[in-house]
């Protein structure tokens, strides 16, 4: 509780800085332009006595015309560099966004299917119960994905050594149950024989499926698909890793591309969290770096959203309890 409460009020504090420094900021340019001009002119200006004018110099409310302009270089310099940078940062935003357009249209081209796929098989099979549980993701514990993390997320040491030794064991189980999902992405009402096998392996009775007509079947459909789960599960990994390269690194805009993948891609990686912290032995030599520097920005755009709206969903209950009083 204690921590929630201080994690808040750090919140509150630095989405009110923020808003504070985006009204402000402009004002700030401005005011220090005009102190600028100020001392300038002050430091030109001289007390003009024509009697004591050696030369012919001509001079403007006090100023000489080569101070003059010395001054309006002064003033026009910053003002080309401040555009300069403008149109700059107005390009590389540009740049973002037309990035973060490709990537979101590559993520649903080519990784949305896989996602799903992979997000299925869990659900179904023995994997589930090996899935971190989702309030985990608003306290932000799922941050490091190493093999220490998991132990001491699941409170427990054999965390990793028992979930690699489920799943060789249920290997056979999994593959099977990635292939009835295939089968049932093409053939109608074959949810009946997913549902007929996931059964049976919960009641240990034997199952009729004709596996080898669905291998066949398989073959032919999707002949570039591995055969096993965790190999399509490994190479739709490494997919995800290479673009998730491009949202790490900033060179697509990240906020831009997280309105329409986070909540797939949060759930997801939630669900693969073993997976990854299983190969992760120490923090020097991590596996899936942008996956994971993604994904602990996202949960934090995630929670940051989460309580303004949860903010503004408390003020707008007051001010309705205010309303009714007589």
């Amino acid at each position: 509780m204690v921590y929630d409460f201080f994690d808040e009020l750090y919140s509150i504090i630095k989405e009110f800085i923020r808003s504070l420094y985006s009204k402000i900021q402009y004002y700030i340019v401005f005011i220090a332009l005009i102190i600028l001009c100020f001392l300038v002119f002050k430091l030109n200006r001289i007390d003009v006595n024509p009697n004591n004018l050696d030369t012919q110099t001509i001079y403007v409310f006090g100023i000489s015309i080569e101070n003059l302009a010395e001054w309006v270089s002064l003033i026009t310099i910053p003002y080309t560099a401040g555009w300069a940078i403008f149109q700059y940062r107005k390009s590389v935003m540009t740049k973002k966004r037309d990035k973060a357009g490709e990537i979101a249209k590559e993520f649903s081209n080519s990784i949305v299917d896989d996602l799903g796929i992979v997000n299925a098989v869990i659900q179904k099979s023995i994997i589930s119960n090996y899935v971190p549980k989702e309030e985990l993701i608003n306290q932000k514990k799922l941050k490091y994905f190493t093999v220490d993390e998991a132990r001491f997320l699941f409170n427990k040491d054999s965390i990793i050594d028992e979930y690699k030794e489920i799943m060789d064991k249920s290997k056979e189980q999994i593959d099977k149950i990635f292939h009835l999902i295939l089968y049932d992405r093409n053939v109608p009402y074959s949810k009946r024989l997913l549902k007929k096998y996931t059964d049976s392996i919960k009641n240990g009775t034997r199952n009729n499926i004709n596996w080898k007509k669905i291998d066949s079947f398989l073959e032919k459909k999707y002949p570039d698909i591995p055969y096993h789960f965790r190999e399509y599960e490994t190479k739709m990994l490494n997919k995800l890793e290479a673009i998730c390269l491009d949202i790490s690194t900033k060179a697509a805009d990240s906020k831009f591309i997280y309105q329409s993948l986070h909540q797939i891609f949060l759930r997801n990686i939630r669900n693969l969290y073993l997976e990854i912290s299983s190969i992760n032995i120490d923090s020097k030599n991590k596996y899936y770096t942008n996956i994971i520097s993604v994904y602990n920005e996202w949960v934090n755009i995630y929670i940051e959203g989460y309580r303004k709206e949860k903010r503004l969903f408390r003020y707008k209950s007051e001010k309705d309890y205010e309303a009714t009083k007589p």
